[in-house]
């Protein structure tokens, strides 16, 4: 049994408010570490968004602004000089495709954060 300090009733050994009050029946400790639990909860929140948020910052840093050579060479038959010529060519193109699957990344860790607040 589980002697409320506020009222002074007997309340069950694993009752967790007091029947009589309803005030909180845990120990000093047992309230730190909840305490301690809800900081940690919130502090591990807070650092996913920031993490989500800079992923998906840098995703697009990097996918519009970060160029990248897309190579390409065709072969051809030439009729006036009668053999095989080779045309290569280079294009820029912005829009990278790692800095859209950072992009992704940050998304769905941002959807996990809002999925798993703290109360």
């Amino acid at each position: 049994m589980v002697t409320c300090q506020k009222c002074g009733h007997e309340n069950s050994k694993t009752a967790r408010y007091c029947v009589k009050c309803g005030s909180e029946l845990l120990t000093p400790f047992e309230k730190e570490f909840e305490r301690k639990k809800k900081e940690s909860a919130e502090k591990t929140h807070t650092m996913l968004l920031a993490l989500s948020f800079t992923l998906m910052i840098a995703g697009l840093l990097i996918a519009f602004c970060l160029p990248y050579p897309i190579y390409s060479e065709t072969e051809y038959y030439n009729p006036i000089t009668k053999r095989y010529e080779t045309i290569s060519s280079t294009v820029i193109v912005y829009g990278h495709p790692f800095g859209f699957v950072l992009d992704g990344i940050g998304f769905i860790l941002l959807l996990y954060a809002i999925m798993t607040k703290p109360e």
